[in-house]
């Protein structure tokens, strides 16, 4: 999101959502109900920046602070399409090691071959959306168990109403 100073210290910026778990997402809702004009911008790869510079620590409790309640505004049809990525993302491993364990060849094959596949499903996507090398999708199933750990952390502190470290600043999960 990008606005320009004055407009942004006009409407009060992000103390209109000082208290919202998705800021990002409710200052855009803000704007708009102010009238501030929103874009979206293709950017071809003309816009680069780094999510989460301070290190994985910053990551992992921004992720934790948003992902329950990203979860829970999901349609279903979004969670059926992260449910089988996820799905995938852990059967195919299993089923490689499995397979090679039991030094049955042509079930390795197979499974060696759809890890490679399914990996360069996934690099053709996430090449769209960030600058990302091809063999950081050789490692989707850790990323794929690092987000299911955030989903349960997120999950759990919101059932157990624990707050979250963010930025110094302490937030309830809602």
């Amino acid at each position: 999101m990008v606005i320009d100073k004055e407009t942004y210290h006009a409407t009060g910026g992000h103390l209109l959502v000082r208290d919202s778990i998705l800021e990002d997402m409710a200052l855009g809702q803000a704007f708009a109900k102010l009238k501030v004009p929103l874009y979206s911008i293709p950017h071809r790869n003309r816009i680069t920046f780094r999510m989460y510079a301070e290190g994985f620590h910053t990551l992992f409790n921004g992720w934790s602070k948003n992902m329950a309640l990203g979860a829970q505004r999901s349609s279903l049809w979004t969670i059926l399409i992260i449910s089988s990525i996820m799905t995938l993302s852990f059967s195919i491993p299993i089923g490689l090691i499995r397979s090679l364990a039991a030094a049955q060849l042509r079930a390795g094959l197979f499974f060696g071959a759809a890890y490679l596949v399914f990996a360069g499903v996934l690099f053709s996507g996430v090449r769209r959306i960030g600058a990302f090398r091809w063999w950081s999708s050789l490692g989707f199933p850790c990323f794929a168990l690092f987000f299911v750990i955030v989903l349960a952390r997120s999950f759990m502190m919101q059932l157990l109403r624990l707050p979250i470290e963010w930025r110094g600043r302490r937030v309830q999960i809602k």
